[in-house]
């Protein structure tokens, strides 16, 4: 029983390496692609507060307009690939926050921006810029 042991030894720790290194690789790829996600959402809202602070008199579409052209022009520079939809869904996630903030004061230079009527019903109705 012994000698049988030392003979599938060698193929046991063969198979243990190559087990470890494919959950090694699968972890890689997870943890990448929530950091990934994780840079693309900041990139976002750095991109939405820019678009509030240079685009006060645009109206909501056009803001969405230039926060997705900002914003994909950023995320392309990192090497990142972002979809449009995933592109719309962060840009509206980040706007719904961004508004939240404002509209509880907590942040002073929030607090400071110029809503166009508009942008004020959107607020009061928790819409996004679409």
């Amino acid at each position: 029983m012994q000698e049988l042991l030392l003979e599938l030894q060698p193929h046991i720790i063969s198979s243990e390496v190559t087990l470890i290194s494919a959950l090694a690789g699968w972890l890689g790829i997870k943890v990448k692609a929530f950091l990934d996600t994780k840079e693309k959402r900041e990139i976002v809202e750095a991109t939405v507060m820019y678009v509030e602070q240079v685009g006060r008199s645009l109206g909501s579409h056009e803001k969405l307009e230039l926060a997705k052209e900002k914003a994909l022009e950023w995320i392309n520079t990192k090497g990142f690939k972002v979809s449009e939809i995933e592109l719309e869904i962060l840009i509206e996630a980040a706007v719904q926050n961004f508004y939240a903030h404002s509209k509880n004061k907590a942040d002073p230079q929030l607090s400071e921006i110029d809503l166009s009527a508009e942008e004020r019903h959107f607020i009061e109705e928790g819409g996004f810029y679409e």
